[in-house]
This record gives structure tokens, sequence and C-alpha cells, in this order.
């Protein structure tokens, strides 16, 4: 969670404000967050019902903004992720998603034409 907060602060484009929404009870957040490096951050725990993982695509329709990104907390996003996702949106009026895997492709070989 801090590496992915540190990261989303990097971002080339201005970010106006960054929630955590824990679900339930997997994992300790509030430990992380009661950091005074963390006081600018609006944590939201559900503790009452497991919504699982769509839970977090609740948070938009209670923020009044432009745009809005999810990560998980164990996404590292790089320096212009949000500024490429925002030329995505814009260019193609397309909601813009990724994921974090990391596709590392077969061993190619070089074929000589004739």
């Amino acid at each position: 969670l801090r590496s992915a907060i540190a990261n989303i602060r990097k971002q080339s484009v201005p970010i106006s404000e960054i929630i955590v929404y824990q679900n339930k009870n997997y994992q300790n957040n509030s430990d992380v967050l009661s950091h005074s490096n963390y006081s600018d951050i609006r944590y939201i725990h559900n503790s009452n019902y497991n919504t699982g993982f769509f839970g977090r695509f609740s948070i938009p329709l209670i923020l009044n903004t432009e745009y809005v990104a999810i990560f998980d907390d164990d996404t590292i996003p790089a320096k212009d992720w949000l500024k490429n996702c925002i030329r995505i949106i814009n260019t193609f009026n397309a909601i813009c998603g990724a994921n974090g895997r990391i596709v590392i492709p077969p061993k190619r070989q070089m074929l000589s034409v004739k």
C-alpha cells in the first residue's frame, strides 16, 4: 500500500484526492494510514458487508471529479500512467482499464528469408 500511494502521488498529472477503500478485514490498512504522511488520505473501511471485487466501483458515486482511477493496493503505476489513461479516454471517449499482469513474450526466432 505504501508503494502504491507513493507512486500515485508521483503521477505527472495532479491528483485531487486519494481514497483508500478497505473491504472487510483481510489486512489492516489502518496502521499504515494512521501515519502523519497519510493524513490527506480519506479512508473508507467497509466492515459490515463483503462487497467482493465490485465494491470498489461504488466509490465514484460519491465523488465530484472528472476522472477516477481505481488501483489495487499492490498496483504500482508508472509516472505517466494517469496521463496516458486520460489521453486514451479523451481520444476514444471510452473507459480505460489496465491490469497488473506482466506478460513475458515467448522466445522469438529469427527467420531468414531467401
